[in-house]
């Protein structure tokens, strides 16, 4: 918990230091915050998540359908940047998360069902 409360003091410090900054600096030094605090947010759905098929259990629920409308695209359309999918595909549980969401509710466009 102290190491949240750190980074987040750390991100505060770091946005008034862009705000200052300004130009390709203040940009570079806000994508790294953004970055930090999406490994963060990632690391802390794995955890929550563990070893269950859903969020909050072995039912999925509106909690499951908000995180794979974030985690979903994020995985499988084609990005110019791939730093978020890489953060995402190292928690294999997030990734068997959206593989299986996909499976079960949109199986025609799921991975290895595409018609030719």
């Amino acid at each position: 918990m102290k190491r949240n409360r750190r980074r987040r003091f750390a991100a505060k410090a770091v946005t008034e230091e862009v705000q200052v900054a300004g130009g390709v600096a203040g940009e570079q030094l806000m994508e790294s915050v953004l970055y930090i605090q999406a490994a963060d947010a990632i690391q802390a759905l794995s955890q929550k998540m563990s070893y269950q098929p859903y969020l909050l259990g072995k039912k999925p629920c509106t909690a499951d359908a908000l995180l794979f409308a974030y985690l979903g695209p994020l995985l499988r359309v084609p990005l110019p940047n791939n730093r978020i999918r890489d953060l995402i595909q190292a928690h294999p549980n997030l990734v068997r998360f959206v593989d299986n969401v996909c499976l079960k509710y949109f199986p025609r466009v799921s991975p290895g069902t595409e018609e030719e």
